[in-house]
């Protein structure tokens, strides 16, 4: 959690390690690397291997039951605070001692193949992160895209991060939905509009309270106002021209001060662009988030006839598969050449392709002039 800010992982993996060796002794603190992994990707695994004997658990764990079943051992009880924080996690240890016992116990041909393709998916849908010091295995994680770096691409570039500051598990129930338009009309010109659509499916705590407090189940903390940290990264030198404005109260933060609003552009991370804002979603509430955006002149490459562009959305790590609607602008005097993947429409100059963000996802088109 004090480590992750970056979008970047093999930066946010060094930032790990040097929290990790701040308090040990330095033989102690050396490590080949980083592993990071969500709720997800330990359901691939159990699925694969499940029913799975875990200590302190009265039932088999399975991958239909075991995000539950680690919901439910986190929740306080009758425990004491500190107790409780210092326990609070002791399942994902137990769990990690079942599937090490199942393994040791040995895997027949299906069981090994079960677990390749659990942990093939994880990686690939970056649920499942790598980060190694070896130059070797650092390179093979990078090439496969298994090490979650920004992508270093030519053409447009676009990856929206989420961070939930509020102090609690509220993202849980928040569905998140991304448009993105981009008007290629002027293709010496390129803008586009990005807008994000966060709605919160929770029944709903009032008023919101920006504070670090524990409630008695993890239910309970997924039922409370979503502080969202939005960033957006582009291209280099792409310009934020106007933003939705998103002002909260001082009562709903938890400096206490008002918030206008306004987005800012932070400091660029991995050689891109980056904007951001707080957003404020409560229960029951849907809220759109707009970013307008003049990009590049390199984002759309000139051709004999026509130019091409390329798109690529890099997935945040640990999301589930967001829904993406890409429009893409050509204009009544452009016709569409060649498209990866094949639009889901074409019609009046417009291309339109409906994606699900499970993993990065790359629009390529080559546009002829008809003029």
């Amino acid at each position: 959690r004090d480590a992750n800010w970056s979008p970047d992982f093999p930066t946010a993996a060094r930032a790990a390690l040097e929290l990790y060796a701040i308090s040990r002794p330095a033989e102690a603190a050396q490590v080949d690397g980083v592993i990071a992994l969500d709720q997800h990707a330990i359901r691939f695994v159990v699925d694969a291997l499940e029913p799975l004997e875990v200590a302190g658990q009265d039932q088999p764990i399975t991958g239909e039951n075991v995000i539950q079943a680690a919901r439910q051992a986190w929740a306080p009880g009758a425990q004491p605070e500190m107790e409780w924080w210092l326990h609070r996690k002791d399942f994902y240890e137990a769990l990690l001692q079942g599937i090490r016992g199942r393994v040791e116990r040995g895997l027949d041909r299906d069981d090994l193949f079960g677990l390749l393709r659990a942990s093939r998916r994880a990686l690939n849908e970056r649920h499942l992160l790598v980060y190694l010091h070896s130059e070797r295995g650092s390179g093979i994680a990078h090439q496969l895209g298994w090490d979650g770096a920004m992508r270093a691409v030519s053409g447009d570039y676009l990856m929206v991060v989420h961070s939930n500051v509020g102090f609690n598990k509220a993202n849980a129930l928040v569905q998140q939905r991304l448009q993105y338009t981009v008007d290629l009309r002027d293709p010496l010109r390129p803008v586009a509009t990005l807008t994000l659509t966060l709605q919160h499916t929770g029944p709903g705590e009032s008023p919101c309270n920006q504070q670090s407090r524990y409630g008695p189940t993890y239910e309970e903390m997924m039922q409370r106002c979503y502080w969202d940290y939005v960033r957006v990264y582009c291209p280099a030198g792409t310009q934020l021209v106007s933003a939705s404005r998103h002002p909260i109260a001082g009562a709903e933060l938890l400096s206490g001060q008002d918030r206008s609003g306004e987005a800012i552009i932070e400091p660029a991370e991995q050689g891109r662009a980056a904007f951001a804002n707080l957003v404020l979603v409560r229960p029951g509430e849907a809220v759109e988030v707009r970013f307008d955006l003049v990009l590049p002149p390199g984002s759309v490459v000139q051709q004999e006839g026509g130019y091409a562009y390329t798109l690529l959305i890099q997935k945040q790590p640990g999301t589930s598969a967001v829904p993406v609607d890409v429009r893409v602008l050509l204009g009544p005097t452009a016709a569409l050449r060649r498209s990866v993947p094949q639009p889901d429409g074409v019609a009046a100059g417009e291309a339109t392709y409906s994606l699900a963000l499970d993993t990065d996802r790359t629009v390529a088109i080559e546009v002829a002039r008809l003029d």
